[in-house]
């Protein structure tokens, strides 16, 4: 049996040299280097407790990103419990679900002076690693960028994830042009009307709203058309984006119409607006958040 006082003892249980014990009457003494081994174990505890307040969460910057085609987006992660993180140990992990197959690819592993880059152009800062900011940098996102990503943090003994959701918004490109069209009867008549047509392409994502509207003079207010107008169905170009269009009969009272568009992508409506003056030319003007272009066809 192991004494619980004696050289067998110490080693076992404490792993320091013998000398710095020894046993009188049944207790035991300690000696110098116990005593240095206990103020370096402490040490090193308070400097845990420094550089920790608690267990390894990972935060993301809310459920959604959204971020425009072709722009740069950073996705937030940020790795909390540490008030400074030492990269040589930490490692990261950066994946996207697939959209069509709902498997998760991942697109960057990073621990220590290794990384895996699976999709090219996407980075972590080691600087920012240090303060636990685990954010993942995109260049130039595509359409196919979208979707679920999960940041994956782990450190000795602990590890967290956390995920969200990235939509890539494309605005729309929007015309509006008055059309002459002509209809036979059962007489075999013709009769011609005109109708505008409003049409935007280019956008994503799907959502979009568009509004005739016209000013009532007689109110000094618009004045949402609800009849002579009708929407074609939504067309999916081969890039992804989508293409809608839709139509409003013009009658000879009506000389100022708008045709209003809402999209996620847009911070403001757009506003294409057509004045027809009596024996005049048409004047086609858009309206943006901060841009007034202006068109004249004969």
């Amino acid at each position: 049996m192991l004494s619980l006082c004696g050289p067998g003892a110490l080693s076992a249980a404490s792993g320091l040299s013998q000398p710095g014990w020894a046993c009188t009457a049944g207790r035991t003494v300690q000696g110098p280097a116990v005593r240095l081994g206990a103020v370096v174990l402490l040490l090193l505890l308070l400097c845990w407790a420094q550089l920790t307040s608690g267990s390894l969460e990972v935060v993301m910057q809310g459920r959604t990103q959204t971020v425009l085609l072709n722009n740069n987006v950073t996705i937030s992660c940020k790795a909390s419990g540490f008030r400074m993180l030492d990269p040589s140990t930490v490692g990261i992990r950066w994946y996207q679900k697939n959209q069509v197959s709902k498997a998760e690819d991942m697109v960057l592993e990073l621990y220590g002076d290794t990384k895996d880059v699976r999709q090219p152009g996407t980075e972590v800062s080691l600087k920012r690693l240090q303060s636990g900011d685990a954010s993942l940098q995109l260049p130039g996102v595509h359409l196919w960028d979208a979707g679920v990503y999960r940041c994956r943090v782990a450190v000795p003994y602990e590890k967290a994830h956390g995920t969200v959701l990235l939509e890539v918004l494309a605005p729309p490109n929007c015309t509006l042009n008055l059309e002459q069209t002509t209809e036979k009867n059962k007489e075999s008549h013709s009769s011609h009307s005109s109708r505008l047509a409003c049409q935007c392409h280019g956008f994503h994502s799907k959502d979009i709203n568009r509004t005739w509207v016209k000013w009532n003079h007689s109110a000094s207010q618009d004045e949402v058309i609800s009849e002579g107008n009708w929407t074609d169905p939504v067309i999916t170009n081969e890039n992804a984006t989508f293409t809608i269009t839709s139509y409003l009969v013009v009658n000879s009272t009506e000389d100022n119409l708008y045709c209003e568009v809402q999209h996620p992508s847009l911070p403001t409506p757009l506003r294409l607006n057509i004045t027809v003056p009596v024996g005049g030319t048409i004047l086609i003007t858009e309206y943006a958040a901060v841009t007034l272009k202006k068109k004249a066809q004969p």
